[in-house]
């Protein structure tokens, strides 16, 4: 069992440098390195052992998401593979059911054999900019190189299907740089003006206090009334940027209100009401306005991970039958994993 843990450890690790965990969910990257990882053990007898059986021998549920993981994690360990010296030079066949065999290589070597990968990615694509170039003369297609290199390492489907609709997407941002008007400047604030909204030691001290006094009460008051408690954010610096704390709004009926189910009602209330007194790490979340069914949650991340300092605001629209199904999740922040506006798919 612990030769397992460090075989699935080492192996997500690697997935990890090749752009693979990122914005995935754990459970299902943990099931396809543990697959691979206890392949690895015995290669030559469990080479031919499938997901599905392996999910079925070890009461593993097995979902689309995670053979898409599967998927994935195979497609990257051929790859890397394939530069092993002995493999590139008896020019074998690695596929996904020999694969195996050469985990323990690919960790032992793991390094070098990543940075080859990303060395003839790289060459790849600058070729596939230069021959784009000749063949549109669109110079505008950098940007689009660009992010292509990022998820270089996912499915080859991303970057064929970008090589299809490329002319088409150079025609369409040529009509919109025509078609853009120029973005004003942001007027300029004051010294003076941005100390009026900072909140003196005094005051600081003062809400602290009145925070820890009515806590209670207003967590009892919210719960036996058909009202909600909205926390808003704090700075988590020195307390000098808090905004209001606690904001009481009442639940609202009618043919054209937000609130409909008493069950989604309710759950929400108590969920709300166990994020307050348990806060989860790097992580707040509130209801937005009136409307207890969208919420917007921000996540900061946490210090000594690649995601140190970065802040990711999202929200979350669920529906009336909440908990029988699930919210829809979206990214309001850009970023180089997920497109703004768009629901997420995890």
């Amino acid at each position: 069992m612990k030769d397992l843990e460090h075989r699935v450890i080492d192996i997500i690790s690697i997935e990890k440098a090749c752009w693979l965990v990122e914005g995935r969910s754990p459970l299902h990257v943990i099931t396809a390195a543990t697959y691979l990882g206890w392949k690895s053990l015995r290669p030559t007898q469990r080479a031919h052992y499938k997901f599905t059986q392996f999910c079925k021998d070890f009461g593993i549920r097995s979902t689309l998401t995670t053979v898409e993981r599967v998927k994935e994690q195979n497609d990257i360990f051929i790859k890397l593979a394939k530069h092993i010296p002995i493999v590139k030079f008896r020019s074998i066949r690695v596929h996904r059911n020999n694969v195996a065999l050469y985990v323990n290589d690919i960790i032992q070597y793991s390094n070098s054999l990543i940075f080859d990968l990303r060395r003839d990615v790289y060459t790849k694509l600058c070729e596939e900019q230069k021959s784009s170039q000749r063949m549109t003369k669109d110079d505008d297609y950098s940007e689009d190189n660009d992010k292509t290199w990022m998820n270089s390492f996912k499915r080859k489907a991303y970057y064929e299907t970008k090589g299809q609709n490329r002319s088409y997407e150079s025609e369409v941002r040529k009509e919109g740089l025509e078609n853009e008007e120029p973005e004003e400047s942001e007027p300029h604030i004051s010294d003076d003006e941005i100390d009026r909204y900072l909140r003196s030691d005094k005051e600081i001290k003062f809400i602290k206090k009145a925070y820890k006094r009515m806590n209670k009460r207003i967590t009892l008051f919210a719960l036996k009334s058909s009202q909600y408690i909205h926390r808003w954010n704090r700075s988590p610096a020195d307390g000098k940027c808090w905004s209001q704390d606690w904001d009481l709004m009442s639940g609202q009926s009618g043919p054209r209100r937000a609130m409909k189910g008493t069950t989604a009602t309710q759950r929400l209330k108590q969920d709300y009401m166990r994020i307050i007194k348990d806060p989860v790490p790097y992580v707040s979340a509130h209801p937005l306005h009136n409307n207890i069914l969208e919420w917007h949650y921000v996540v900061h991340g946490p210090e000594g991970t690649p995601y140190s300092g970065g802040v990711y605001h999202g929200k979350l629209q669920f529906p009336s039958e909440f908990p029988f199904k699930p919210p829809a999740i979206y990214m309001l922040t850009p970023n180089g994993r997920f497109k703004c506006g768009v629901r997420l798919c995890l």
